[in-house]
């Protein structure tokens, strides 16, 4: 975790504004992995709030795709980080939603949510709040193995950090797993203040090796061999 907060202004430095924007706004990265013919979850709708409307509001645009959707997405916000603002929503009978596994809301409360989304937190300062879309997506279903691991039917994503040399040419230079605990819904690890875990990944055979989070009521990461919840 410590490695990763040193990381930061590396990354910053070789990853200069604007050029990082490609792969920060979600929605330009969605289309640019689109077109190298990189499979990414099914892109359901887009509003965009600042010619669209605060979706507190209930705008008819907003109403119109939210009625359109299948009976599980996710919603983002476009500019968002640390999984804040990701909404994970299932529709129930009578016009009631449930919302990242909480107790069900009416419209008038996913709509409340859609708008807090919109506010999230941006992943850098060069960024305001009319930079903010709301992406809608279909739900994706985990492989039953790494469903597994955690106990629970949901995303838990690997993420290959590379490095671009001289010539264009990537190099992968590190991989982790993001391993859910209960009771996120999320992945990410929000430097440990979700609870959730990290598993370095042995970048020659695949394989998990140290895996560590940070637990309740401990002051720092600890080294971990079963999951919390799991056992496994």
């Amino acid at each position: 975790l410590r490695q990763q907060v040193r990381i930061w202004p590396l990354y910053a430095r070789a990853n200069p504004y604007p050029q990082r924007a490609a792969t920060d706004d979600k929605y330009r990265f969605h289309n640019r992995c689109r077109a190298a013919g990189i499979p990414v979850p099914e892109l359901l709708g887009v509003f965009e709030p600042r010619t669209g409307g605060a979706p507190a509001t209930a705008p008819p645009t907003l109403l119109a795709l939210l009625d359109g959707l299948p009976g599980e997405y996710v919603a983002k916000p476009s500019h968002g980080l640390t999984g804040e603002g990701v909404l994970r929503v299932v529709q129930q009978a009578d016009q009631r939603f449930q919302i990242n596994g909480q107790p069900s809301i009416d419209l008038q409360g996913l709509l409340r949510r859609l708008d807090q989304a919109t506010h999230a937190a941006r992943i850098q300062r060069e960024y305001s709040e009319n930079d903010h879309r709301l992406l809608f997506q279909r739900t994706l279903k985990p492989h039953p193995d790494l469903q597994g691991l955690c106990g629970a039917p949901l995303i838990q994503c690997i993420r290959i950090c590379t490095a671009i040399d001289p010539a264009g040419k990537p190099h992968p230079l590190f991989a982790y797993l993001k391993v859910i605990v209960a009771p996120n819904v999320l992945d990410n690890l929000d430097s440990g203040r979700r609870g959730n875990l990290i598993a370095q990944i042995d970048m020659h055979n695949g394989r998990l090796q140290r895996i560590t989070g940070i637990r309740p009521g401990k002051p720092a990461a600890t080294a971990l061999r079963h999951h919390p919840d799991t056992g496994i």
